[in-house]
Order: structure tokens, then C-alpha cells, then sequence
């Protein structure tokens, strides 16, 4: 057994998987985003963050559209831009963990492209960004991607009261995630690869990793947007979400253990 599901016998072979959880999904064309809110503890502000999320996309790694948001709290072209996680059309596909400066004045950047990468983005990945002071780290599948220094413009993640946490999206419900998602969390602490490869590793979401400096956990299986963490900062649903448990193929997930 894992991840959520009693299976019988074995996938490899088309034997059915029993209790599937089911998983969410913004389909092509489709609307569907999670407005969080806007309470304190969804901000992150301060030296030290960290966003993680399971993600898999309707694009592969070279025919991203637009800008693919998978996590944000950040509104463009203002003075608030906190910080987002997801995956752009840069060179057909660019993954990027940003942070906001202070004031109006941009933001900064680790980014990944895909496709040198080796990622298959149509299959179920993980990634994370941390910010440690400016230090940022993007990780996929729970291997250090990328890091970059930006501690000479920034070293702390600029607070943003009025724009809402944005599972799937940004600036109200723009730029849209399409394809899967679960188990999207945020953490007030930059967690170290250690951290990092334990919560990638924790496919049926125990959830025993930075408990302490947790500041939301929504799991995103059977129809639940519920936040796990000690917040309680539930998500609503905008648009048409899909829940289907067809979704899931636990080969795709993790070490593919079963």
C-alpha cells in the first residue's frame, strides 16, 4: 500500500487500484484556481522561506504557455510582490522560485529550464524553492536544481498583506496552473536539502518534516482544500476544480513503490 491507496495486485499489469484518493486538477481551458486568503502567517516575511508542491503539467518541457503559476502570493508591477513558485514559457519551459524586492522595485530569481534538465513535466513532479537571506535554492524531485545569490538586493522576503495565497494561480486567478497538484506547503524557515529530500520522500503526506516552522499544508486529495497546518487557513475553490482518481499513478510519484 501507499500513498492514500489500497492496491490489489499490480499496476504494472492493469489490475485496479481500490480507495484511490482523488486528485486535483485544472484541465485544458479550464478555470480553476484556490484563493487562500490573506491571513499573517501565509506572508513569509522575513530571511528565511520555503515553498514545496506536487505538481504535473498538461505541457511537456518545451511547449509551456504563458506562465504556469503553481504557488504565489504576488501581484506584478506593484508594490506587492511576495513571492511565487511555477513554471514559464522561457525557451518553451523555465521553472522559477521569486521573490519580491522591497518597494516596486522587481524581484529575483532562481530558474531551471526543464528541458535541459531532463524533467518530464507530464509526469508527477516535486519541486521547492528556500530563501535563506537572500540565498535562493529551487529543487526538483529533491535534488538542488539551481542556487543563486541575490543578498546584495534583497535579504528578506518582503511582507504583502492585501494580495491573497494562490494555489494554481496569481493575481486573483491569472496565469493558471494546468494539470495536477497536491500537497502544496509553506514554511516560515529555509529548509535544508536534508529537509528537503524528506518531505519529497513523504508521498502519503506523514508530514513529520519542520512541523515547527509549518505555516500551511494543503494536501489536495478527495475534494479537501483543507489546511493541515496548526493555521487552519482553508483554501476556497474558484472555477471548476476536476477530482478524479485517474489522476493518480503512484508510479509517478516518489521512488514508484507501490
Amino acid at each position: 500500500t501507499g500513498h492514500g491507496a489500497n492496491v490489489v495486485g499490480s499496476l504494472g499489469s492493469g489490475s485496479l487500484v481500490q480507495d484511490m484518493p482523488t486528485a486535483y486538477s485544472n484541465p485544458s481551458g479550464g478555470d480553476a484556481w484556490v484563493n487562500v486568503g490573506t491571513d499573517t502567517a501565509l506572508e513569509l516575511s522575513g530571511a528565511t522561506a520555503t515553498v514545496s508542491c506536487w505538481v504535473k503539467s498538461i505541457y511537456d518541457n518545451t511547449s509551456f504557455a504563458d506562465n504556469n503559476h503553481a504557488v504565489s502570493k504576488y501581484q506584478g508591477g506593484t508594490a506587492k510582490r511576495g513571492y511565487r513558485l511555477g513554471i514559464n514559457n522561457d525557451g518553451g519551459g523555465s521553472m522559477y522560485w521569486a521573490v519580491g524586492l522591497p518597494g516596486a522595485g522587481g524581484s529575483v530569481q532562481a530558474t531551471q529550464d526543464v528541458s535541459t534538465y531532463g524533467l518530464d513535466t507530464t509526469e508527477w513532479f516535486h519541486m521547492a524553492g528556500t530563501f535563506d537571506a537572500g540565498v535562493m535554492k529551487l529543487y526538483i524531485n529533491g535534488d538542488l536544481a539551481t542556487e543563486e545569490d541575490h543578498s546584495a538586493s534583497t535579504v528578506e522576503v518582503s511582507g504583502n498583506a492585501t494580495v491573497p495565497f494562490e494555489i494554481g494561480a496569481y493575481e486573483v486567478g491569472s496565469r493558471l496552473w494546468y494539470g495536477n497538484m497536491r500537497d502544496v506547503r509553506i514554511w516560515n524557515s529555509s529548509l535544508d536539502i536534508t529537509d528537503i529530500q524528506e518531505v519529497f520522500g513523504d508521498v502519503n503526506m506523514a508530514g513529520a518534516t519542520a512541523t515547527g516552522s509549518l505555516q500551511g499544508w494543503w494536501k489536495m486529495e478527495n475534494e479537501s482544500l483543507t489546511d493541515s497546518s496548526t493555521n487552519s487557513n482553508n483554501g476556497a475553490q474558484s472555477g471548476t476544480a476536476v477530482w478524479d482518481k485517474s489522476e493518480y499513478n503512484l508510479n509517478q510519484i516518489g521512488s514508484g513503490s507501490v
